[in-house]
């Protein structure tokens, strides 16, 4: 027996089926197509039939992550404002060069804990 950890595909789930005379050509033919395995092509056709049922909003989430969003936000923009002034004072350009890259990232995480994806109910917070 192997001591290593399955691989995911390993761990989902299998079904045999039957395949009439010359459908596992034209699945063949239609995957090729698409640019994707058999498998993927079952698949794609499956989830087109079969969708996911629909998850109810997580309202509780979603405030949840509102609160922190309002929050941190606060609290970045005072940040910013606190490097606009210490750029305006700084005397070197390596002092303005460092005010700018810490301005940059506060920049890139407000934007980043502002996405939600409606779709699935995931909070991009993780930075």
């Amino acid at each position: 027996m192997s001591d290593r950890d399955p691989y995911p595909s390993e761990k989902q789930e299998r079904f045999i089926v039957r395949l009439p005379d010359g459908m596992r050509d034209r699945i063949r033919a239609a995957a090729e197509a698409n640019n994707r395995s058999m498998n993927a092509e079952i698949v794609s056709v499956l989830e087109e039939r079969f969708p996911a049922p629909e998850r109810a909003f997580d309202f509780d989430k979603w405030k949840a992550h509102t609160d922190f969003v309002a929050k941190r936000s606060r609290e970045i923009i005072a940040e910013m404002n606190e490097i606009v002034g210490l750029i305006r004072a700084s005397k070197t350009k390596a002092e303005v060069d460092a005010l700018n890259e810490r301005f940059n990232a506060l920049q890139v995480e407000h934007e980043a804990i502002h996405r939600f994806d409606v779709e699935d109910d995931r909070f991009h917070t993780e930075l």
